[in-house]
C-alpha cells in the first residue's frame, strides 16, 4: 500500500470510528429521535401541594440599575403611559438591538456578559433572548421569569419555545408575553397568564396586535410550561429545580425529544404558578397556611462513567429537600438517604423507586423502562 493509499485507508477508519461514537455518545437518551429509550412506565409523583417558594432578584438590585442607566432605558423606552405601555415599548427596543436565531445554543455565560456580547451582535435563541427580555423588564421595575413551552410530540430538534412572565402590580397577576413577536394574551381587556393561555386554548384567544399564523406557527407548543424556581441572575442560585404545569390528561416524561427534563416537579396544580412575588415574611406565612402533605421525588438523568444512564434523585416537600426519608429499589430492602441517592438503570430493565418516611408505608413510586440495550 503506497503512502497516499494508507492515509485515506487511515481516514477512512477514523472517520468510520468517530461517526460511531458521535452517533453513540449521547444514546441513552433515543433509540430512534422519536423514541426516547428512558420512559416512565409508572409515575405516582405528581406535586399536589398549592404552594411553591419561588426566587427572584430585588428589584432595587444595583445591577438592574445599571442595565437601565447603560442602555438608556428611560430615553429609549416609552416611560409615559399604562404598565403594559412600558412593556411593549420595551420589547420594541430589544427587537431593535438583539438578532435572534433560534439554532443558537444556550448560552452559559453570566447574565451581565451574555446582555453585553447580545448588544455587539451575538445572536440569541428563544430562551436567551427571553433572558435578556426578563432581566430588562425587571430594570423597568417589573418582577418576571422565562418559561419554557414543550411539543408534546415531535420529530424536530426545535420542541421547546420560551416567553416571559410578567407580574402586573395594578392587575395584582402575572401577564405572558411573548417578547419575540412582541405580544401578549389577552381575554377580552384582561391580560393572560401562561396557565390561563393553556387551559383556554391559544384558538380562543385575544392577541395584543394581528398575527395572521401565530395559532397555527405557536399553537403546538401551549400544552405545558416550566420554569426554574429560582428565577434571580444577579445573586448565588438557591436552587437548581423546576417545576413544570401539565394538563390534567397529561403524562409526565423524563425527556421530550432529546432533552431530559432533568430535577424537575410536575403538577396539575395552577395555584402554585399564581402568587405574587412576595417579601420572605409574606412568603414564609404562606407556606405556613399551605403545607404539603407527603414529599415529592425529583430525579436527574445522567450518564454514569461506565456509559449507562444513572438516575441521581432527592426528596422535595415544603420547598426544601427532605433529610432523613426511606427509598426502596425493585421491592428490595429499605435504605435510609440522608440526601441524595443515586441508581444505575440497567440495559433491557424496568426500575421501581419507592419513596417512604418511614420505611414502612410507601408514598411514592415511580416505573423507569429502559429500552437500550
Amino acid at each position: 500500500m503506497n503512502g497516499i493509499k494508507k492515509m485515506i485507508f487511515i481516514f477512512i477508519i477514523v472517520s468510520v470510528i468517530c461517526g460511531y461514537w458521535f452517533y453513540n455518545k449521547n444514546s441513552f437518551l433515543k433509540e430512534k429521535k422519536e423514541s426516547p429509550a428512558i420512559t416512565l412506565e409508572t409515575f405516582d409523583n405528581i406535586y399536589d401541594g398549592k404552594y411553591i417558594k419561588f426566587y427572584y432578584d430585588n428589584l432595587g438590585d444595583i445591577n438592574l440599575e445599571k442595565i437601565k442607566t447603560d442602555y438608556k432605558l428611560e430615553e429609549n423606552v416609552k416611560m409615559e403611559g399604562t404598565e403594559l405601555d412600558k412593556i411593549l415599548s420595551l420589547s420594541e427596543f430589544l427587537s431593535s438591538k438583539l438578532q435572534l436565531n433560534k439554532k443558537s445554543s444556550y448560552n452559559t455565560e453570566d447574565i451581565s456578559t451574555l446582555i453585553s456580547k447580545s448588544f455587539s451582535g451575538q445572536r440569541l435563541n428563544a430562551k436567551d433572548y427571553n433572558i435578556i427580555f426578563a432581566n430588562f423588564v425587571k430594570a423597568l421595575g417589573f418582577q418576571s421569569r422565562v418559561l419554557e413551552l414543550y411539543q408534546n410530540e415531535s420529530k424536530k430538534e426545535t420542541t421547546i419555545f420560551s416567553i416571559t412572565e410578567i407580574y402586573i402590580p395594578s392587575l395584582s397577576k402575572w401577564m405572558a408575553f411573548d417578547s419575540i413577536n412582541k405580544l401578549f394574551f389577552a381575554k377580552g381587556e384582561d391580560p393572560l397568564s401562561a396557565i390561563e393561555v393553556i387551559e383556554q386554548g391559544l384558538s380562543v384567544v385575544d392577541l395584543s396586535k394581528e398575527e395572521k399564523n401565530y395559532v397555527r406557527d405557536y399553537g403546538k407548543y401551549f400544552n405545558n410550561l416550566r420554569m426554574q424556581l429560582d428565577n434571580s441572575y444577579f445573586t448565588n442560585k438557591k436552587s437548581n429545580s423546576y417545576i413544570m404545569y401539565l394538563k390534567e390528561d397529561d403524562e409526565p416524561q423524563l425527556i421530550i425529544n432529546t432533552k431530559p427534563l432533568n430535577s424537575t416537579i410536575y403538577t396539575h396544580r395552577r395555584e402554585a404558578f399564581m402568587y405574587a412575588p412576595t417579601s420572605e415574611g409574606e412568603i414564609a406565612k404562606e407556606m405556613q397556611n399551605f403545607k404539603d402533605v407527603i414529599p415529592t421525588l425529583i430525579l436527574t438523568l445522567k450518564n454514569s462513567e461506565k456509559k449507562l444512564p444513572v438516575i441521581n434523585g432527592a426528596a422535595f416537600k415544603d420547598s426544601v429537600n427532605v433529610k432523613n426519608y426511606y427509598i426502596r429499589i425493585d421491592d428490595g430492602q429499605w435504605g435510609v438517604i440522608d440526601n441524595y441517592f443515586t441508581i444505575t438503570l440497567n440495559p433491557r430493565s424496568k426500575t421501581k423507586i419507592q419513596l417512604s418516611l418511614d420505611g414502612n408505608t410507601v408514598l411514592r413510586e415511580i416505573v423507569i423502562s429502559n429500552t437500550k440495550g
